[in-house]
């Protein structure tokens, strides 16, 4: 009877090493994860604030624009041609474009960059939210395999647990043989 119940608790003890194995790999895979999360975090930073760039850049050329509107339309005035504007054939003192007055190229250059920088941002905030995702699902499922070795409180807290149990598992094997 001792024999078998040693046995069985030999048996019990190699089944903790295989889940302590496999508790230790999702450990380390859990932390890969939080480490490309980071990355991928600061990655949607920074193409946030360059979006915010250049938007603020196309708006600030697109008001300029906008407000030269009367100087680039006086410079399309020919006597004795009606104003878009009012109509009159006579231009007795047409608006003056200033000599900082964006080109209409360039605000539409301006929006370009805008919309392109907001389309990574998108994406980058996309693979944010997917992996953020990811990684909470796999913290649920650290938690609960944490669960035989001690209450869980935090994924980071998981490698001390690991090694208290792989330690006692150690002196529980060392004791039966």
């Amino acid at each position: 009877e001792q024999r078998e119940r040693l046995a069985r608790e030999q048996e019990q003890a190699e089944r903790e090493k295989r889940e302590l194995n496999a508790f230790g790999a999702e450990l380390a895979s859990y932390r890969k994860l939080g480490a490309e999360l980071q990355r991928v975090q600061e990655k949607y930073r920074k193409a946030a604030a360059n979006m915010e760039k250049k938007d603020a850049a196309y708006r600030e050329l697109n008001r300029a624009f906008l407000d030269e509107q009367a100087g680039i339309l006086a410079e399309t005035l020919a006597e004795g041609e009606p104003c878009p504007v009012c109509g009159s054939r006579e231009h007795p003192a047409p608006a003056e474009k200033s000599l900082e007055a964006p080109a209409e190229v360039q605000v539409e250059e301006a929006r370009a960059a805008f919309e392109k920088a907001q389309e990574l941002a998108e994406k980058a905030s996309r693979q944010a939210g997917e992996l953020k995702g990811s990684v909470l699902a796999q913290e649920e499922t650290l938690l609960e395999q944490m669960k035989p070795y001690g209450e869980p409180s935090a994924p980071e807290q998981a490698g001390e647990q690991l090694k208290a149990a792989e330690e006692t598992r150690r002196k529980s094997l060392t004791r039966l043989e």
